[in-house]
């Protein structure tokens, strides 16, 4: 950990097989395909996440952005590269339909989180901007259940320990901690430091849909949670308790939005 709490981009743009993401000057956070990440732009949240604005829309965001979360980047702006359809794919199917490009689905197809960005994550170097990270818990306790076995409780956190703190349960295998630094990004899973061997294992991690209920699967899981609650939601101190099943999106998604609609969300640092 450091001392320093303040945001981080990318140096230089990293590409991708699906997508390109470029250094951002500006504090808004992530944006993909000019799309802001944030709740009230998300319009699909079970087995996947997407955001529209206006007559655009991005699909399967919820990878690139654990990408990012994993390895704590704040400001960047995605776009999508794909060029061809794959219509075994629902979600090329959904933005066909709209009228939309290829380049409108960013999440790889062999449901990884970003296997294709591994090879690059040794030269991924941050720019650590001068404004700080804004770090926000909740109010207060929140316990949710949603459909198809999906479970989540939060307990608030504080300025004395800005960090996240998740344990995590995915169709009721042995449970995974982790520790996510609002600055630093994923730090610790199941008391091992992040090193290169762990984030290949996490990037390259498929989802349920491929796997099965497997340990892979739950490294995907646990991506796609930071990405959706840090990242997407702006919740990124405190304690989470979740255990998952079946779209569960509703669920890591769904606590953001409703910390949003019941005015839970609470500011602790800068």
């Amino acid at each position: 950990m450091v001392n320093s709490m303040n945001r981080r981009t990318l140096r230089e743009a990293i590409r991708g097989k699906y997508y390109i993401i470029n250094p951002k000057d500006e504090t808004s956070g992530i944006d993909i395909n000019g799309i802001q990440v944030h709740p009230s732009n998300v319009f699909h949240k079970e087995f996947r996440v997407d955001i529209k604005s206006g007559s655009s829309a991005a699909f399967l965001i919820e990878h690139p952005v654990a990408v990012l979360a994993i390895l704590g980047i704040h400001d960047a702006s995605i776009q999508g590269t794909r060029d061809a359809w794959d219509f075994y794919r629902p979600a090329d199917r959904e933005a066909f339909s709209r009228e939309l490009t290829p380049a409108a689905v960013v999440g790889p197809a062999d449901g990884s989180l970003g296997g294709d960005l591994v090879r690059m994550v040794t030269r991924i170097n941050p720019v650590e901007k001068q404004e700080p990270v804004t770090i926000q818990t909740l109010k207060k306790e929140v316990d949710l259940t949603f459909p198809g076995g999906n479970h989540v409780y939060f307990h608030p956190g504080n300025a004395s320990d800005p960090v996240l703190k998740v344990r995590l349960s995915l169709f009721g295998l042995e449970e995974i901690t982790a520790l996510y630094h609002p600055r630093d990004g994923l730090q610790v899973v199941n008391g091992e430091q992040l090193d290169y061997p762990l984030a290949k294992a996490l990037l390259s991690a498929r989802s349920a849909a491929i796997t099965g209920p497997s340990k892979e699967a739950q490294f995907h899981a646990l991506g796609d949670l930071l990405g959706d609650i840090a990242i997407t939601g702006r919740i990124n101190c405190g304690h989470v308790v979740a255990s998952l099943g079946m779209a569960y999106h509703r669920t890591t998604i769904g606590l953001g939005m409703h910390a949003r609609e019941q005015d839970l969300i609470e500011r602790v640092m800068a």
